[in-house]
C-alpha cells in the first residue's frame, strides 16, 4: 500500500502540473489578446505556417470572454496557493484548494450555461477534494523525511 506521505507528494505534484497549466494558459489568453487579433487579422498569404495550423484555437481562444479568463486565473492562484499551504501541511491549503476548485466547476456554468459542465472535470475535482480530505488527518502527523529502515543509520 502507498504511504501517506507518498501519497500526498503525487497528488500535490499533479495538482501542481494542473493548476500552473490553467493559470499559464488562461495568462497567456489575456495578456496576448491584441498580439493574437493582430495575427488573425494577416491575409492567410502573410501568415506565418505555425500561426495558420493554431488559427482555430486561437480564433477559439478569442471567442470567449477576457472576464472568462481572468476569472480562471484568479482561481487557478488560489488552487496553486492552496495547493502550496497543503505542500507545508496546512489545513488552510485544503480548504483555499477546494474553493478555488468548486468555483473553476462553477466558472463555465456562469458565462455557458449548463452545457458547459463537464462531467470529467466534476469526477477529477471529487476524486483530488476526497483524496486530500482523506489525507487531512495525517497533516500534523507526518514526518518531514521518511525514516530510515531499521537497522540502516543516516
Amino acid at each position: 500500500m502507498t504511504k501517506p506521505r507518498t501519497l500526498l507528494k503525487i497528488l500535490l505534484v499533479l495538482s501542481y502540473i494542473g493548476s500552473g497549466l490553467g493559470l499559464l494558459g488562461s495568462l497567456f489568453v489575456v495578456a496576448f489578446r491584441p498580439l493574437y487579433e493582430q495575427m488573425l487579422a494577416l491575409d492567410p498569404e502573410q501568415m506565418p505556417q505555425m500561426v495558420k495550423v493554431s488559427k482555430i484555437a486561437i480564433e477559439r481562444a478569442l471567442a470567449l470572454p477576457q472576464a472568462f479568463y481572468l476569472a480562471s486565473m484568479a482561481l487557478y492562484a488560489l488552487s496553486l496557493t492552496g495547493v502550496t499551504l497543503m505542500w507545508k501541511l496546512r489545513y488552510a491549503g485544503f480548504h483555499c484548494y477546494t474553493i478555488a476548485q468548486l468555483l473553476l466547476l462553477l466558472v463555465p456554468l456562469v458565462f455557458f450555461g449548463k452545457g458547459a459542465l463537464s462531467l470529467g472535470e466534476v469526477m477529477f475535482t471529487a476524486l483530488f477534494v476526497f483524496y486530500y480530505w482523506r489525507l487531512m488527518k495525517y497533516f500534523e502527523n507526518l514526518p518531514d523525511e521518511e525514516p530510515a529502515a531499521p537497522g540502516r543509520e543516516e
